[in-house]
């Protein structure tokens, strides 16, 4: 059996991620922020084996119900995806601790609940996505909200960033605010050439970029008292 060239892609992709999940879990401060950012990565991970195990359907040997399951929950970390980064951008700049899903702005409730309702009815009116009698997946008229509300998420996030830059230093400010971009370019590029993951890639590069930075930044303070060290 044959893989496609973007297959590896994946898998090394979801190697980097779990490492970069787990080692900023034990090595970096165990502050909120990069607690919270463990877990972005760890689920964006679980995305990208999903993702990998939801393309398996152009093999007709691979059991459907597999593709099909791994299909729904890829819709349903999507979003999550897009609150666990509104929840650390919080947790960045306002050092809170405890959030509440009620925190999070009533469009983004609305448009993941559309969606969440969309994904409960998929089965019978096939809005999200669908699968023909060869096995072969196809979008349905309602594929855009769970990246719809992902995105909404993060734009919020990117407002929160601007308007409270000054709490942040040039090399986080930056990281954070270009978050967006790697996934974003994805999500277009996927509308043109489908069939390619590119959206859950461009989330992965995201968080490459961003662990540099966190631990670049975390070189230079001190663990104890919070302040910067002769580094």
């Amino acid at each position: 059996m044959e893989l496609p060239a973007w297959m590896p892609i994946i898998f090394y992709a979801v190697v980097i991620m779990v490492f970069i999940g787990v080692f900023s879990w034990t090595h970096l401060e165990a502050n909120s922020e990069q607690k919270h950012f463990s877990i972005l990565v760890f689920l964006t991970a679980f995305m990208l084996v999903n993702d990998f195990l939801s393309r398996m359907y152009i093999y007709p040997e691979f059991p459907t119900w597999i593709v099909v399951i791994c299909t729904y929950i890829n819709f349903l970390v999507l979003p999550a995806i897009g609150i666990g980064w509104y929840w650390f951008v919080r947790s960045v700049l306002t050092a809170e601790q405890r959030y509440s899903a009620l925190s999070i702005n009533a469009a983004i409730l609305i448009i993941a609940s559309i969606g969440f309702v969309a994904l409960l009815t998929n089965p019978f009116t096939h809005a999200v996505f669908a699968f023909d009698s060869t096995g072969l997946y196809h979008r349905g008229p309602l594929f855009f909200f769970p990246a719809g509300s992902t995105f909404l998420c993060i734009i919020i996030a990117e407002v929160y960033i601007i308007r409270r830059v000054r709490n942040l230093g040039r090399d986080m400010f930056v990281s954070m605010l270009i978050f967006p971009v790697p996934p974003l370019v994805g999500g277009i590029v996927a509308m043109l050439v489908y069939g390619i993951p590119w959206m859950p890639l461009g989330i992965a590069f995201s968080m490459v970029i961003l662990y540099a930075t966190l631990q670049d930044s975390s070189m230079g303070m001190d663990f104890l008292t919070g302040l910067h060290n002769r580094a």
